[in-house]
């Protein structure tokens, strides 16, 4: 492969600037030309970044970030993160479950995990809870917004975030009474609702407010079974509870509270031995998830220095299984009997505590004050897990386990102001890890890890324009092999690092009507851990031997640019794009195929673009595309998906606080692939084909909101 040439990155910019159409606006202020870059001094008034190591705005934070509004009145209703993941560039994420799980961030980021420790690149924070390893589960209703932070993000996250970190922040409890109501339908039998209502606990108590949301989504999933005569095998059954608490008595003391409760009973059929959305599977699969969750965030600011101590945990069960022949016996006549299933449950449980000490960060001056972060970090993850396989409904296979892992982790962050406009900024984190994996095949391992990241970074406000350089080395533990057929040489691999150099500029102009960022980064992998599928039996299609290996090396190179443009008061353009040129620069004997090749998930582009037209008081229009180049599926084949582009439309009306919308999701009916397999699955010969998991089809359907 060609390496990519950075005197390439302008014209290609320009080129992604010129796509006509342009990407829908998040409401993030734009509409209103009030929310300028402020003058030194001056608090900022753009959206508050809350996954850095120190919130900051989204145009005084010095490196590549995408924020999406989740309250914007002019898009759909988004119920779940896969609503929202196209627009988000250099994002990618990977099927094979009901809802997206396993996601990529730069084209690093995990496939899939039928087996294994949990040992994610790409983290996934809902209000401080990190549930990275089991993806964005609960519902995006009551969301406020969502930060997309790539690069490594070891200051904050350490090993759970080599790649980045998506973070989603919720509405907030206030002393004013307030609330949301939600009603949407649509074909496939989709049905949602949502309700969320706050304010004063106790009537006239100033000092404690409340938020209370709940919502449940509904709809068949896209799947006819032929065998079942059903349209509901791939169902969706999920329900989301949420509750916050605040207790402010003054200025120096804010503690907030927060419980989730989620119930998500879903259907697990995808796969078509055809590849069409027409299934063949007499034993359809789950992909159910129950999970409690809670956090505690304490914010004391005792003068000039803020105390923060969170406190999350969580408990989830989950059981996913699946139809191992995707068929049935009279469909594989004359070869049956060929049936095969495979049920896996996970009871998880996870309790961390962080405290940060920090100076005082309630007035952000960029270049004027040094400003320093000191913290210490603790958690304790243990997971159980069952896997049987059954052939004609007798279990012929079972493995259990239990895997625990302990963290500590220090880490640092320092601003030293080089001038009134420029800051140099460094930070570090250390972070021990030790772990313990037993299971019933008489497996017995201790692995541990030390591993450490950092950052430096070079930042200077011109004018509007924030320039900035970074370096950032970030690091993914190890892990276990836990197979059957594993040799002892292979049963445990290495920790993971990434070094990554990132230059951007971002800003507001042309009187606020403009905003926009552009990033160009250059990242090594070494250690890079390959994830490869051996299937030990063709004709079985449960016998596979998942190995992870720390023998690889990568580097890749790539830009972001995204802006938003006021053109009118009616008019709002969006556009948003990510080049990948990623290449195994190294890789074992046996996997020599992979030198040269690109990362697993990685598109070489992606882009959205779109409008809002305000056409006139209350109708609006909004019209947005978003594509996807062609990646490949895995480490173990070369297989590869094709480019695919999807078109969304709405249409609808705004009066004072009621919206209403008709809507259409991948309007003209696109057919792409989410997920990708190369293995033999069909009888008598068990030719290795490739079977994909097919993205939604068309969706239109009508939304009501009101806020109160």
């Amino acid at each position: 492969m060609q390496r990519f040439c950075y005197s390439y990155i302008p014209a290609i910019l320009l080129l992604i600037l010129s796509v006509p159409i342009i990407s829908l606006a998040e409401d993030a202020g734009l509409s209103k030309p009030d929310g300028a870059i402020p003058n030194r001094g001056e608090a900022l008034t753009e959206l508050i970044i809350r996954g850095a190591s120190v919130e900051r705005g989204e145009f005084t934070l010095p490196q590549s970030i995408t924020v999406i509004d989740l309250k914007s009145p002019y898009r759909p209703p988004a119920s779940s993160v896969q609503d929202t993941l196209q627009y988000l560039p250099n994002f990618n994420w990977a099927g094979g479950t009901a809802r997206p799980r396993f996601m990529q961030v730069r084209g690093i980021g995990e496939f899939e995990q039928y087996s294994g420790a949990p040992n994610p690149s790409v983290g996934a924070i809902v209000d401080d809870i990190d549930f990275s390893g089991l993806g964005i589960f609960t519902s995006l209703f009551d969301a406020k917004q969502i930060e997309l932070l790539r690069g490594p993000q070891a200051i904050r996250f350490g090993s759970s975030a080599l790649a980045g970190v998506l973070n989603i922040t919720s509405e907030e409890p206030s002393l004013n009474p307030s609330g949301r109501v939600l009603l949407s339908s649509g074909n496939d039998e989709m049905t949602e609702g949502g309700i969320a209502a706050g304010g004063q606990v106790i009537p006239g108590n100033q000092a404690l407010s409340f938020r209370l949301s709940f919502n449940h989504h509904s709809q068949d999933g896209f799947r006819d079974n032929d065998f079942l005569s059903r349209d509901d095998t791939n169902y969706r059954d999920e329900t989301t509870a949420r509750i916050k608490f605040r207790y402010e008595p003054d200025s120096t003391l804010r503690v907030d509270l927060t419980g989730i409760q989620v119930d998500n009973n879903n259907g697990y059929d995808l796969f078509a031995i055809d590849n069409s959305l027409t299934t063949q599977s007499d034993k359809p699969g789950s992909d159910d998830i129950q999970a409690e969750a809670g956090a505690l965030k304490i914010l004391y600011r005792p003068g000039e220095v803020e105390v923060t101590a969170i406190t999350t945990g969580y408990q989830t069960d989950q059981d996913y299984s699946f139809d191992g022949d995707w068929g049935n016996n009279p469909f594989w006549e004359p070869y049956a009997p060929y049936d095969y299933f495979e049920i896996t449950e996970r009871d998880r449980s996870f309790f961390a505590q962080e405290l940060r000490v920090a100076s005082s960060q309630r007035e952000y001056l960029h270049g004027e004050t040094f400003r320093w972060l000191a913290g210490v970090f603790g958690s304790r993850l243990s997971e159980d897990s069952s896997t049987s396989q059954l052939s004609d409904s007798i279990a012929f296979s079972s493995i259990d386990s239990d895997y625990e892992a302990e963290t500590a982790a220090a880490f640092g962050e320092v601003e030293v102001p080089l001038s009134n406009d420029t800051a140099l900024t460094f930070g570090a984190r250390s972070e021990y890890r030790s772990m313990e994996y037993t299971d019933s095949r008489a497996s017995d391992l201790s692995p541990d890890d030390l591993m450490w990241g950092g950052s430096l970074t070079l930042d200077s406000q011109v004018g509007a324009t924030l320039l900035y350089g970074t370096v950032t080395r970030g690091f993914k533990g190890g892990g276990i092999n836990p197979g059957p057929r594993v040799s002892e040489s292979r049963r445990e691999y290495d920790p993971e690092s990434q070094v990554s150099f990132e230059i951007g500029a971002k800003g507001s102009w042309l009187e606020n009507k403009l905003r926009g960022s552009v990033s160009v980064f250059h990242a090594i992998r070494d250690d890079l851990q390959l994830k490869l599928a051996i299937q030990d039996d063709p004709s079985d299609p449960l016998s596979f031997t998942y190995i992870t290996e720390s023998r690889g090396e990568g580097e890749s190179d790539g830009a972001e640019v995204e802006f938003r443009y006021l053109l009118t008061e009616r008019v709002e353009l969006i556009a948003s794009g990510g080049l990948l040129f990623s290449e195994f620069t190294e890789a074992p004997t046996e996997l020599s195929e992979l030198d040269g090749r690109s990362f697993s998930h990685a598109p070489e582009w992606q882009y959205s673009v779109g409008t809002t037209w305000k056409i006139v008081d209350p109708f609006f229009i909004t019209a947005e595309i978003s594509g996807t180049d062609s990646f490949y599926f895995d480490d173990s084949h070369n297989q590869s998906s094709k480019p695919y582009h999807l078109v969304n439309l709405t249409a609808g009306m705004r009066s004072g606080d009621l919206t209403w919308t008709i809507w259409t999701k991948n309007l003209f009916d696109e057919e792409y692939a989410a997920r990708g397999f190369f293995f033999g699955n069909e009888p008598p010969d068990f030719p290795n084909k490739l079977y994909i998991q097919r993205g939604d089809p068309r969706t239109i359907g009508t939304s009501i909101t009101y806020i109160f």
